[in-house]
């Protein structure tokens, strides 16, 4: 009787049931404070539960031994054990971010890590007039998102990435055909893709079939061309490899774009048999935890880059690519 329990840990991974945890003392807390030059430490009561949390708050911030070192209260650490943690050739900067910053990270099977995407985001993002262009298209209706964008061709070793749009369905509905395809004809107004990459097999075919022949009521005369590219493990596995090796390169570019920026990072590997492998969701999303992993517009941006590799491949003779 009149016990008390502490607990302590680090960060979790984004969207765990430990983060959504965190995250449900701060919002119902009734007494918040604040302290720290940097604003490291909260204290958060809700109810019965105390929460003392440090943490740097400024993810841009967290290469600052300084801010660092606020945010692990500990005597015994010292800025000089940040540092070494910080640049350890053993370890990642995702790991750093989570057990040294108590920032939430995926650190285990992520595919394509935050700082990797990160250093391809190019602001002020500008496409030439002259470069090819593909539309992609996820399509989601109940669950999963729907998401859409642009992959501009500007050279082998250049793959711009922009106009991403990502609609998500509401509580207990669907994402509505009509804000589907008003996103659609505003990108085929602005870019003038060759086409749209999409999955037939997600349904939208009737949608489709209206916007080529020009019947949608919602299309206001723009013309539209559609690209099939099934999503079975095959030509995912092709498309995962032909992407892998773009993000190795930094071939691609992209305007910071954080729905694509999320969606990205939530991907891990799944194993395909051999040293064949996929892009998927987390093992773990499934049932409810689905809708906090999306994945819709990485899978929509693997379908358009793999079309747009086998379209521009052989312009320029680089059909070893083709794999």
């Amino acid at each position: 009787r009149g016990g008390q329990l502490v607990v302590t840990s680090t960060a979790g991974e984004p969207n765990s049931e430990f983060e959504e945890a965190r995250a449900n003392v701060l919002k119902s807390a009734t007494e918040v404070e604040r302290s720290g030059e940097f604003g490291s430490h909260v204290r958060a009561v809700s109810g019965k539960v105390v929460l003392h949390d440090w943490a740097v708050r400024d993810r841009a911030r967290a290469s600052e031994t300084k801010v660092v070192l606020e945010a692990n209260p500990f005597s015994g650490v010292s800025a000089e054990d940040i540092e070494e943690k910080r640049d350890d050739p053993t370890s990642t900067w995702d790991h750093f971010l989570r057990f040294a910053c108590n920032i939430a990270t995926r650190v285990e099977g992520q595919a394509i890590t935050a700082d990797v995407w990160d250093a391809m985001c190019e602001s002020g993002l500008e496409l030439s007039a002259q470069s090819w262009k593909i539309g992609w298209l996820d399509l989601g209706w109940e669950i999963d998102t729907t998401a859409m964008g642009i992959l501009a061709w500007e050279s082998f070793e250049r793959r711009l990435v922009t106009g991403v749009k990502v609609l998500e369905p509401p509580d207990r509905g669907q994402v509505d055909e009509g804000e589907i395809v008003e996103a659609l004809v505003y990108r085929q107004r602005e870019f003038e893709p060759v086409g749209w990459v999409y999955d037939p097999n997600a349904g939208g075919q009737q949608m489709v079939q209206l916007l080529e022949k020009g019947e949608h009521p919602r299309q206001n005369g723009v013309e539209f061309s559609f690209i099939e590219h099934s999503q079975d493990n095959a030509p995912m596995g092709l498309a995962a490899l032909r992407l892998h090796e773009a993000v190795r390169k930094q071939w691609i570019r992209h305007d910071g774009h954080e729905g694509l920026r999320r969606h990205v990072t939530n991907a891990v590997r799944k194993g395909l048999g051999g040293e064949k492998w996929k892009y998927d969701r987390p093992p773990d999303a499934m049932g409810r935890r689905r809708k906090m992993f999306p994945i819709d517009a990485l899978t929509g941006l693997l379908m358009g880059h793999s079309v747009a590799v086998a379209e521009n491949a052989v312009k320029q003779d680089r059909s070893v690519y083709f794999l």
